[in-house]
């Protein structure tokens, strides 16, 4: 097998970058980077030992190493450079693209060992082919995010006339020692799902050698689980799927503590691990929203966060994600989003805003204690539909008032990074660019970077008071026409108020997180009910909400007990001769199996009224 590898190369050489020594290059404005060689980004210490632990997980000679794996590795940090690997999440520091990836492939190695391959082969081929999937898996961890340089982000570098081109990786990397600059693209809340994995694909032929390709397509099996993982698709991927899943879970999810994002300096300012805590709860659902009993309301400019209960939630987020020093007092920790200008003042002064909501069509009004921040700072991923109902801000004599401007100063806003800008913002972050340069849709940005060039562990100022615009008062029977009136938003299950599991299911179906009707997919329509597949959608919410599953103990077990037991105590499942859980008949075109699942009333979910039943899934008659 390995003499695909070790033959004598009668074909051209793979093309190896040679960089003759260059004068020293200036240093660069701020926010730039230097374009330098894979080999040189590699020699970072951690990502040095990475790469020597990626080394020992393949177990394959010297000269095997050198030409086709550490030429993948060369040439894939050649691409990516310091790019950061997210927005504002895990990995969003410069070089996290590279960092993540690194241990996203040596997980997978290693997970990799534990397991045959191929699967299901004879004695005699896994001594012929296990080096070969490894590789596969090798090259699949490379190439899980590599397409976000091409879909998420945008990049210009400086070429020799000092004049600013866009950067485009389908033609290869920037040159070496050109200075360059990248931001993610504005999005205004669009998102399409697994663009960044299929785009992944087209970079594969940059990692390969004329051998490793022709050795890896003579097993059709791999290289149908390889494209199929590449392209985050729902079925075909294998195990190569299932390792590269779990081990990108894995990295995420231990980059998520106190130094997300800032590797350079761990010590963020407090408004701005605040601010973010508050952004990651509202974007991911994990926060009901819009009904009563919710922490979130949301008009068309601002949004209302119930203010005790929501500060306590954002505490006890940052401390389970390992942050120091935070207030034991909710009342604090909305004092310091005030301080900072994160937040839109009361109208009377103070930190809390009293407001009336009124839900005419469940027959509700409640007077609440809120803070209120524009929406344009909390949903960096878009706005969410509004409220369909009525927020009246009240004086402390409940007296209908006009509210504060939902302006907030630029300088204010800048908790996050400078490079994670939210996509919720008016205008895309800018990147500096000479005059002469044409628009950013004519191959160039067209901004000047100076604007966001403010380092992240810098405190925003205060606005002063004075500057801020007094507030008209209008003092009227809350029986008159109200200050403001939501727009209708789209029909949303009345079981997202009632529970955090509900919510995580029905935002994971929106976003494609969940999936619905697909091979393996842990939700499927069945005749008029919605099955929700025992125990796999669970043991997912408990993956994908960590600070829930360690505060309902160590046993995984007792973890799914507990949260099956919190869902059934909505009594909106199906429930048949006292049984809870209901067999499902899979009737494939070879073999039927079986599969459990809770059972609830189709009814209850009207974001999935565009859904059809599955049609091989029937319920088994007991």
């Amino acid at each position: 097998m390995k003499k695909w590898l070790r033959r004598k190369r009668t074909s051209k050489e793979p093309q190896t970058h040679t960089h003759a020594p260059t004068p020293a290059t200036p240093s660069p404005p701020p926010g730039h980077h230097i374009c330098e060689p894979g080999s040189v980004l590699l020699q970072d210490e951690h990502r040095q030992r990475l790469v020597v632990l990626i080394k020992r997980s393949v177990s394959v000679t010297q000269e095997i190493w050198d030409n086709h794996y550490f030429y993948a590795l060369e040439r894939f940090a050649e691409l990516v450079q310091l790019h950061p690997a997210s927005r504002q999440h895990h990995h969003s520091q410069s070089g996290g693209l590279l960092d993540h990836t690194l241990e996203v492939t040596l997980r997978a190695l290693r997970l990799s060992a534990g397991v045959i391959l191929p699967p299901g082969a004879e004695p005699e081929e896994l001594l012929q082919n296990a080096e070969r999937w490894r590789f596969g898996i090798f090259i699949c961890g490379l190439l899980h995010d590599i397409g976000k340089v091409i879909g998420d982000q945008e990049t210009v570098y400086k070429d020799s006339d000092g004049k600013y081109v866009h950067w485009q990786a389908w033609h290869g990397p920037m040159p070496i020692s050109a200075q360059y600059v990248s931001r993610y693209r504005l999005t205004r809340g669009e998102h399409i799902h697994g663009l960044h994995e299929k785009l992944g694909i087209t970079l594969l032929p940059y990692l390969l050698t004329q051998e490793t390709s022709f050795w890896l397509t003579q097993d059709r099996s791999l290289l149908g689980q390889m494209m199929a993982t590449l392209a985050a698709s729902a079925t075909g991927a294998g195990i190569i799927g299932e390792l590269i899943r779990k081990s990108d879970r894995a990295s995420t999810s231990e980059n998520l503590g106190p130094s997300t994002g800032i590797q350079e300096h761990v010590d963020r300012p407090l408004h701005a691990k605040i601010l973010e805590a508050l952004q990651i709860l509202a974007n991911e659902g994990k926060i009901k929203r819009n009904m009563p009993g919710a922490g979130l309301w949301v008009d068309n400019e601002r949004t209302y966060i119930v203010a005790k209960s929501m500060m306590e939630k954002v505490r006890e987020f940052l401390l389970a994600a390992g942050h120091k020093s935070i207030p034991q007092s909710p009342l604090r920790l909305m004092q310091i989003l005030n301080e900072h200008g994160l937040s839109i003042p009361p109208v009377e002064g103070g930190d809390i805003q009293q407001a009336i909501v009124k839900d005419e069509q469940r027959s509700w009004e409640q007077k609440l204690s809120f803070i209120v921040i524009p929406n344009e700072t909390l949903w960096v991923s878009g706005t969410p539909n509004i409220f369909n109902g009525i927020i009246i801000p009240v004086d402390s004599k409940g007296n209908e008032i006009e509210h504060n401007s939902a302006h907030v100063p630029p300088s204010a806003v800048s908790a996050t990074p400078a490079n994670d800008h939210p996509r919720g913002a008016g205008t895309a972050p800018p990147i500096p660019t000479p005059d002469d340069i044409p628009p950013w849709e004519d191959h160039a940005p067209s901004d000047a970077l100076e604007e966001n060039t403010s380092r992240p562990d810098e405190a925003p100022p205060v606005p002063p008071q004075a500057d801020r615009e007094p507030v008209r008062v209008v003092s009227r029977n809350l029986s008159t026409k109200p200050a403001f009136k939501s727009k209708p938003g789209a029909p949303s299950s009345p079981l997202r108020s009632q529970s955090e599991f509900i919510a995580w299911v029905l935002n994971g179906i929106k976003y494609r997180r969940v999936r619905v009707n697909e091979s393996g997919a842990p939700v499927h329509l069945v005749d008029d009910y919605v099955a929700l597949i025992t125990p796999k959608i669970f043991d997912l919410y408990l993956d994908d909400n960590k600070a829930v599953a360690n505060a309902l103990g160590k046993s995984r077990d007792k973890q799914l007990l507990q949260v099956q037991r919190e869902v059934k105590k909505l009594n909106a499942h199906f429930m048949s001769d006292g049984e809870d859980f209901h067999r499902l008949v899979v009737r494939g075109p070879r073999r039927e199996s079986m599969i459990s699942a809770l059972l609830i009333k189709r009814d209850q979910f009207p974001e999935l009224d565009k859904h059809s039943p599955n049609p091989i899934l029937e319920r088994c008659s007991n």
